[in-house]
């Protein structure tokens, strides 16, 4: 999945996520995904706690951070 933008709306911010499919989505903080959770979306990223489903892996929770991508000219 890409963020591709976020946007302030009443008091918070929502994220534009683009996944696998193509498709956008509108997710705001506490939206479930297929794996993991929002946990906070800021001007500039997103974090989401994804859990972790490897029976090897130590950790039974991550932190992933989409962040938004920025051009030369948006510099």
């Amino acid at each position: 999945m890409t963020l591709k933008g976020t946007v302030a709306s009443q008091g918070s911010y929502v994220g534009i996520l683009q996944g696998s499919d193509s498709k956008t989505y509108i997710v705001k903080a506490g939206d479930k995904l297929l794996d993991g959770t929002i946990r906070t979306i800021n001007p500039d990223s997103l974090v989401i706690t994804q859990q972790v489903t490897d029976p090897l892996s130590l950790e039974k929770q991550r932190e992933v951070r989409k962040v938004l991508r920025q051009t030369e000219e948006a510099k």
